[in-house]
């Protein structure tokens, strides 16, 4: 492998791969050049070495690797990895100020910060925006969220969820952080997170009679969310579930990708556990080794995790069956609409079909073209969720979440 290029910027030092020229950090890149593309609200990871004059605000103390399901920008040199999509494996600068950069690179907007709660054992971090008179929208993402803290992640979870706020306020809630990192495995049990999440709605104002919330949730978040709704009912009007499992059966691939995981995060080997990610989040039999090669190099670059025990701990808890809820879901009473894709090598959908399955009146979607990374992948996915979200604004009057429940669709 050939040596890696280095510049400066500013004070901040950029890492480029001359072989594959994918620029890698960890804050936002903005597009100065793609027309009248409509931005996504994504990070943009820059190919070209000669555009750095696009990057800004890059925080000092690591070079960061963003993986997720790379998209393919107009003119092919920009590839897509959205905040808050399985992608930003973000290292948090929280002495850093929160910066939205625009288009022209120059305009500068304070955005919020995270707020630090505590719960039983620990912490939980949330980062809200102030939205529109909807119903409020908990967004929980998946099992990566526990590499690193959310603070110093402001601009770029800013710019992924500022259209939802158009119509509703937006809380983000990160994992929790153990007082004692030793206690990692018991604190990031999913059932045990979902307590958290309940203590956290109630200190933020969003538990009854503010709430109670609508849950955007994928993967482990999902199955966190399903804690949540049948141990605290009160606190969920509907459910968005993507690429979520209620069980990981010790004999299923689900079970033996995860064993891999903790294997390479306990051996510390970074590089080849994001370098699988990379591959993993996208859709089964695109590209999927293309994806390696051009990730592998900056893989390489990735620092040690914030906070890895607490991935580790998430994942060895996921296993336990302690942690699965499959018998439990009947119990749930509130609109629920479950997404898959049907290519996703980490959830396979036939298991996110059997959640859809054991909710009442639960609606199932699938995109036979969609990898892991739903929320990306998924096609029409934006629309699809604001039209479920909006059924529940248009039944508040009668009391949040109520209405009719979706009709359970089998998609092929």
């Amino acid at each position: 492998m050939r040596a890696l290029s280095k510049w400066r910027v500013g004070q901040r030092r950029v890492a480029a791969d001359a072989v594959t020229r994918v620029v890698v950090a960890h804050d936002v890149f903005e597009r100065d050049d793609l027309g009248s593309r409509a931005d996504r609200g994504g990070v943009d990871v820059l190919q070209n070495g000669d555009r750095l004059e696009d990057v800004v605000e890059l925080a000092d103390h690591a070079l960061d690797l963003f993986v997720g399901q790379p998209q393919a920008g107009e003119g092919g040199n920009v590839l897509d990895v959205s905040a808050g999509d399985h992608g930003p494996m973000l290292a948090g600068a929280p002495d850093e100020p929160a910066v939205k950069e625009s288009a022209s690179m120059s305009e500068r907007t304070e955005v919020e910060r995270t707020a630090s709660i505590p719960i039983e054992s620990g912490r939980i971090e949330a980062f809200q925006i102030p939205g529109g008179p909807g119903v409020p929208l908990l967004v929980l993402g998946g099992v990566e969220l526990g590499f690193r803290p959310l603070a110093g992640t402001e601009s770029v979870l800013q710019r992924r969820w500022a259209g939802r706020a158009t119509r509703r306020p937006i809380t983000v809630l990160g994992r929790p952080i153990p007082d004692d990192p030793a206690d990692a495995t018991l604190v990031m049990h999913p059932r045990v997170i979902a307590d958290g999440v309940a203590r956290a709605l109630q200190a933020v104002n969003l538990a009854p009679p503010t709430g109670p919330v609508a849950i955007e949730a994928e993967s482990g978040g999902g199955r966190i969310s399903l804690w949540l709704t049948v141990e605290h009912p009160e606190l969920v009007a509907r459910l968005v579930l993507s690429s979520v499992a209620s069980e990981t059966p010790a004999d299923s691939p689900m079970a033996t990708r995860m064993a891999r995981w903790i294997e390479l995060a306990e051996a510390q080997d970074w590089g080849r556990l994001f370098t699988g990610f990379a591959a993993q989040m996208q859709a089964a039999g695109d590209g999927a080794g293309d994806g390696e090669d051009a990730f592998s190099a900056a893989a390489r670059l990735q620092p040690r995790p914030g906070t890895p025990e607490r991935f580790i701990g998430e994942l060895k808890a996921t296993l336990d069956p302690s942690s699965f809820v499959t018998s439990r879901l009947g119990e749930i009473r509130v609109p629920t609409l479950v997404l898959a894709g049907g290519k996703d090598q980490v959830v396979p959908p036939e298991r996110t079909r059997q959640v859809a399955d054991a909710i009442p009146g639960a609606r199932f979607e699938i995109d036979p073209e969609s990898g892991h990374t739903v929320r990306q992948s998924f096609h029409g996915y934006d629309q699809l969720v604001e039209t479920f979200l909006a059924q529940g604004d248009l039944s508040e009057s009668g009391g949040r979440g109520g209405g009719s429940h979706g009709t359970h669709r089998g998609g092929n």
